[in-house]
């Protein structure tokens, strides 16, 4: 209903929310605030695919799925060895498929991938 008024009727929203799922859906521009100030704002697809302050990059994670917190990152290596790879990609050129059988060769067999990605109002991104 939100995403109709907006395209059907012109109308400008401002919306306030926690929910990035909404941001991600609904939204061209965001801003996100930490303590009542804004940290961060800009096109919806540049902050999902780059986002510079932290409160931002804690947004975009709980949208952005396969991305590890630091927490997970550090039980990812007590369990295993060798080296993560992370891989990041936002033109939406390729799969997630693609872009792990490009980087496979060139990586140890004792390398593991995380690949995430979404799709916003924009278009794809990953990280």
């Amino acid at each position: 209903m939100l995403r109709r008024a907006n395209t059907d009727l012109g109308i400008t929203m401002v919306l306030i929310t926690h929910e990035m799922e909404v941001i991600q859906s609904l939204a061209t521009h965001v801003a996100v605030m930490e303590a009542g100030r804004v940290v961060e704002h800009g096109e919806v697809f540049d902050v999902f695919a780059h986002p510079q302050h932290a409160a931002s990059r804690k947004f975009v994670g709980t949208v952005v799925k396969g991305v590890p917190t630091a927490g997970e990152a550090a039980m990812l290596r007590d369990r295993h060895t060798g080296t993560l790879v992370t891989v990041s990609f936002t033109d939406g050129a390729a799969s997630q498929g693609e872009v792990f059988q490009s980087w496979a060769p060139q990586v140890s067999s004792s390398s593991w991938f995380s690949v995430g990605s979404t799709r916003c109002r924009a278009g794809p991104s990953g990280i």
